[in-house]
């Protein structure tokens, strides 16, 4: 999608999008309903701001979308065509209630239409989703797709994709109850209690959610005093590393900037050398464009990928409080 594109689809998203609903019900970390409510009043004011770039992670989705519903199709041992795009699509009732579904899966062996809904984030994310489930938000805006879409709707698929992971996905049902006694009628009280009046809405605080919910991921939980022992020295060993280095940090830019000072490139004395010289920089592939290009030439990425014996790595994260 191009930034015209972009600026002409955002321009025609005249209402509520799956998108927005997280931020609307409180629930999403990265925007309030405050938020959601100026985007939409710009869209409605025909006051879209234009931006030139898309940001990483709006380009890895429009780079990876198409790669993503072509594996699912594998793994499900569908035809390509099976699924297509969807053009936005209006709640009958309630037209400023809005979604953009990513793929229409089409009606087959006696099974009505379904949603595919695409999500391709960063490695970081995705041992998030693996480890502890994918986020409430994805529910929401499935939910909302759903209820955009029409009651034939009762199934969707949310596939969860990285080319350096295993494909993640999970089958979703239709939650009439959610639909009709939560998503709606939140959805009308922000759309006639404060876009329709201009009335900003005042910010919130983030609130529980207590909707359908995605399956948990693969985390365990463990108290027992073996584990506190070693999370504990962990943790004292981890933190006397960072200061080593950055006391190092601090003791390798002063010994440069005394080499700068004095002219010297080496230097030879108190039982070392010092050495002073210039690394050029290092060329970088652009593996987003690579692998968008060889999609579109129908190559299949592993055929270009090689892969060492595998290990195990342990990553230790100490939460915030």
């Amino acid at each position: 999608m191009t930034p015209e594109e972009r600026h002409a689809f955002l321009s025609a998203r005249k209402g509520i999008g799956s998108s927005d609903v997280p931020a609307i019900l409180g629930v999403s970390k990265w925007a309030t309903a405050g938020d959601i409510y100026d985007k939409i009043i710009e869209r409605l004011e025909g006051r879209v701001p234009f931006v030139q770039e898309t940001t990483l992670d709006q380009q890895r989705g429009i780079d990876l979308e198409e790669l993503a519903s072509r594996k699912w199709c594998e793994a499900h041992g569908r035809p390509r065509d099976s699924i297509r795009r969807q053009k936005q699509r209006a709640h009958k009732q309630y037209p400023w209630m809005l979604a953009n579904v990513d793929r229409q899966i089409l009606s087959s062996n006696g099974e009505g239409p379904a949603i595919l809904e695409i999500k391709c984030p960063r490695s970081q994310t995705m041992y998030r989703i693996r480890d502890e489930g994918a986020p409430d938000d994805y529910m929401i805006q499935i939910q909302h797709q759903f209820a955009v879409m029409g009651e034939d709707y009762t199934k969707a698929w949310l596939c969860v994709y990285h080319p350096d992971f295993e494909m993640m996905e999970q089958r979703i049902e239709r939650d009439d109850e959610f639909i009709n006694k939560t998503l709606i009628p939140s959805l009308k009280s922000f759309w006639f209690d404060h876009v329709e009046p201009r009335n900003p809405p005042v910010s919130s605080e983030e609130q529980h959610y207590e909707g359908p919910k995605l399956e948990a991921g693969r985390m365990n939980f463990d108290d027992s005093s073996e584990f506190k022992e070693l999370v504990e020295n962990k943790r004292s060993s981890s933190q006397y590393l960072k200061s080593i280095r950055e006391a190092d940090n601090i003791n390798t830019k002063a010994l440069r900037v005394y080499m700068e000072e004095k002219g010297f490139s080496a230097a030879q004395g108190s039982g070392a050398k010092v050495t002073v010289f210039s690394v050029k920089p290092r060329a970088k592939w652009n593996l987003q464009k690579v692998e968008k290009t060889l999609t579109e030439l129908g190559r299949d990425l592993d055929e270009f990928r090689t892969f060492g014996n595998p290990r195990t790595q342990l990553r230790f994260t100490v939460n915030k409080n």
